[in-house]
């Protein structure tokens, strides 16, 4: 019964630990998100843990440190406890030499391996990334060894039924990231997130699990005798996992690979993405995986098959009773979710809508990915390490084609659709395997579940959009947004020509200012050598001269204390330079960093394009302020990024009016002349003649510019909340009424597996514990799945 008892002890820990756990990933990603937006830096620094993770993988780190726990266990428990820590030292020993090795060749060959085994697509199309992607890996590669030598500590301290050092490991790892975050990146920029995660590595993984270690006692000795008998055991148990190579585990590193190619901001946005969608698996799938292993396993140990079958079923039928209304509320509120958890600071509008489209290609597998948390412990708990390996290998086989032939015809969307594919096809054949060993899974009461489960949430998904659609028309804007148009220099040119009605009427209210970016625009092509030779020279020319700091203009920018006294101070000379040197990296942080002395060389700035970007907000102060300071040249160099802005400004102007005195005053953007052989609806063109004031003017403006130039602007999506507020409010509302209309129509179509769930599985493990049969103690995974870098 103590057994028993430890275990909900130490599952209940370990439930708290994961979820928190994920609830700090997603705050480490929103973070990541608003400092540095979907930007070639963000996709650098997740390109940089491809060489760590791939490492992981062929070490097989995590199998190892799995395995060593049962024979440590067995000879703790059997009064061995010499021979224990013999093993625990020889592993020890021998592992910490080939990583800190291999650590060393892959820190040393870091270029190469970046350029073949990381960020290929970089080599040839962001070439300014790679040495970034370089640095970022060698601050990275040392948490491997982290892991590994954490790894073992806690597994003997799991042996023992201590579980607070690896409860606590993700919850400290995330907390040095979101350090480096939110303080070291305001000193390295994006290497403050590199060094942030070493710290969180070390300080989760060697130091607390140390602390334990001390605490509880531990014998280390230096050993290399690899003919141990127990070393031996523990290489042969990971053995299937070493020589396979499964899908679940390095998806992500394959990914991430072909990302490379399609984009500079790909990795970082299929990073979003896949984010958001293993929220609801933290939530429920990795609970319930962790809960059902010990159950199946007191079945298997008594070849009570049925019991095991009907475990199986029962587990399956939960798991799709919260998996499906998952991927169906995600997939339609996949938009404001990405609007409300990272939109703002460096995260633009522009980068919502491709994050929520990779979402919903992700969210359609989260079925596969729930599935086989539940289908995988049927195999362990027959202690069957073989079949999930190779079933992984197979689908692993398939998936690289797959995505290479997907990314090729549709980018990144293709990438999250063949994870899905692959995943999917993971599952099945666990799934099809599984129950030709247990001659069944009770497939009609699955099929049953999931058939009613669908109709609540078909049903749960048309409530949803509803209340999407009236949010929108209560909070949505009908002004263009970043990512509205399809070919801005196409707009240009037409707008510029002059061949119709409309395009002489809007090019009549656009600003002097942007009519001469326009030309500029027409002639010009991104050269980046230019440009940075340019924009750092006009920039070493502003520091240069008089102070650029005004109360206004930085009223929203957080300036340091010594920046503070330099300006107290009424600084000239050197430290009017220097002043002006820290206040530009404060405007912006994420795109110019401090480098050495006191003038901008053009390696300190990270990203080019994402700085013309920033230049071109006319709503930022300081980005007016310097645009106005830039010199002619740099302004034609910038025109190919900044010009689009520009002129989004300028119609939004139009169609939403100009601000005058206290009142905004807006103008129809109809007339009969403007709209001739316009293709209007009658339903908008009886609207434009009843001559609409306020919103609904705005509404129909718009609507007759996206008429007007359907091949150049986006028409704008039904349901759309572009406010981060609005579109909060839209998720928690639909969330709650989706909610209880989804639990309502399973109540009233009799699927009581979710509010079953935890009871049963409590029964069940209960009712078998008091005949003697005391299930292990939650013990780390052993088919090789690394968590520590995604967690």
């Amino acid at each position: 019964m103590t057994s028993h008892k430890n275990f909900k002890k130490a599952a209940g820990l370990m439930l708290v630990a994961i979820l928190l756990s994920r609830i700090l990933g997603l705050v480490r990603e929103m973070l990541i998100a608003r400092q540095f937006g979907s930007s070639g830096m963000v996709s650098a620094y997740y390109a940089a843990f491809n060489l760590p993770d791939l490492l992981f993988f062929l070490l097989s780190s995590g199998a190892l440190s799995s395995a060593f726990i049962p024979e440590f266990t067995k000879r703790f428990e059997t009064g061995k406890e010499k021979e224990a820590w013999q093993v625990y030292s020889i592993i020890f020993c021998f592992m910490g030499m080939v990583l800190t090795a291999a650590v060393v060749l892959f820190w040393v060959f870091a270029r190469p391996l970046v350029s073949v085994l990381a960020v290929p697509g970089f080599v040839t199309q962001h070439p300014e990334l790679v040495p970034l992607t370089m640095s970022l890996t060698r601050i990275i590669l040392p948490c491997q060894l982290f892991f590994f030598i954490g790894g073992l500590m806690m597994a003997t301290l799991q042996s023992r039924q201590e579980f607070r050092a690896t409860a606590a490991a993700p919850v400290i790892y995330n907390i040095g990231i979101i350090f480096g975050a939110i303080v070291l990146s305001r000193w390295f920029s994006i290497k403050g997130l590199a060094i942030g995660t070493l710290i969180g590595a070390f300080a989760g993984n060697i130091a607390y699990a140390y602390y334990w270690m001390r605490k509880m006692g531990y014998e280390f000795r230096l050993s290399l005798n690899l003919r141990h008998p127990g070393v031996v055991r523990v290489a042969k148990l990971a053995l299937p996992v070493i020589f396979g190579l499964g899908l679940p585990q390095i998806d992500v590193i394959i990914n991430r690979w072909f990302a490379s190619f399609v984009s500079a901001s790909a990795p970082a946005d299929l990073n979003f993405a896949n984010r958001l969608m293993q929220v609801p698996l933290g939530i429920f799938a990795q609970a319930a995986g962790t809960a059902i292993l010990p159950m199946l396993a007191a079945y298997a140990a008594k070849n009570a098959f049925d019991d095991m079958r009907s475990g199986v079923s029962y587990g399956l039928r939960a798991i799709m009773v919260e998996s499906i209304p998952a991927t169906v509320f995600l997939i339609v509120m996949a938009d404001p979710l990405v609007r409300t958890l990272y939109m703002g600071g460096e995260f633009r509008p522009s980068s919502v809508a491709p994050v929520a489209i990779l979402l919903i290609w992700y969210s359609v597998g989260i079925f596969a990915w729930a599935g086989q948390r539940i289908v995988a412990p049927g195999f362990f708990a027959m202690q069957d390490t073989i079949t999930p390996v190779v079933i992984g290998t197979i689908s692993t086989i398939i998936f690289i084609p797959t995505n290479m032939l997907l990314m090729r015809t549709m980018g990144a969307p293709g990438i999250a659709l063949a994870t899905t594919i692959g995943i999917s096809l993971h599952f099945l054949l666990m799934t099809w395997v599984l129950r030709k060993r247990l001659h069944g899974l009770e497939g009609g009461q699955v099929l049953r579940t999931v058939s009613r489960t669908l109709v609540a949430a078909v049903v749960m998904a048309v409530v949803c959009f509803g209340i999407r659609l009236q949010m929108s028309k209560m909070f949505g804007s009908w002004q263009l947004q970043d990512g509205d148009f399809k070919r801005p220099i196409v707009l240009a040119a037409k707008l510029k020509q002059g061949d119709t009605p409309m395009s002489r009427y809007l090019y009549s209210g656009l600003s002097p200012e942007t009519k001469q970016m326009i030309d500029e625009y027409e002639r010009a092509g991104w050269n980046e050598q230019a440009v940075r030779r340019s924009l750092v020279g006009d920039l070493n020319r502003i520091i240069d001269g008089p102070s650029i700091y005004d109360p206004v203009i930085f009223k929203k920018i957080r300036v340091p204390e010594e920046a503070r006294k330099l300006i107290e101070q009424d600084q000239t000379g050197i430290g009017l330079v220097n002043l002006n040197r820290i206040l530009l990296s404060c405007a912006y942080p994420s795109q110019i960093g401090t480098g050495v002395g006191n003038h901008i060389r053009e390696n300190d700035i990270e990203d080019y394009h994402k700085l013309a970007m920033m230049l071109a907000d006319a709503d930022k102060p300081i980005s007016a302020y310097l645009m106005n300071r830039l010199s002619s040249e740099t302004r034609r160099l910038l025109a190919p990024e900044i010009a689009p802005y520009i002129l989004m400004h300028d119609l939004n102007q139009i169609i939403a009016g100009v601000k005058q005195g206290d009142k905004i005053i807006t103008s129809p953007v109809y007339s009969p002349d403007r709209v001739d052989g316009l293709s209007l609806s009658p339903k908008l063109l009886a609207l434009a003649k009843s001559n609409p004031t306020g919103k609904q003017l705005i509404r129909v403006n718009r609507l007759l510019l996206d008429a007007a130039y359907p091949g150049e602007i986006v028409p704008r999506p039904a349901g759309r909340v572009e406010g981060r507020m609005g579109s909060a409010l839209t998720v928690l509302i639909a969330l709650l009424i989706g909610g209880a209309v989804y639990f309502g129509l399973l109540k009233l179509l009799k699927v009581d597996e979710m509010d079953y769930l935890w009871s049963g599985l409590k029964r069940r493990f209960s009712r078998r514990s008091s005949k003697g049969d005391e299930p292990p103690a939650p013990q780390a995974d052993i088919t090789g799945e690394a968590d520590a870098f995604s967690s």
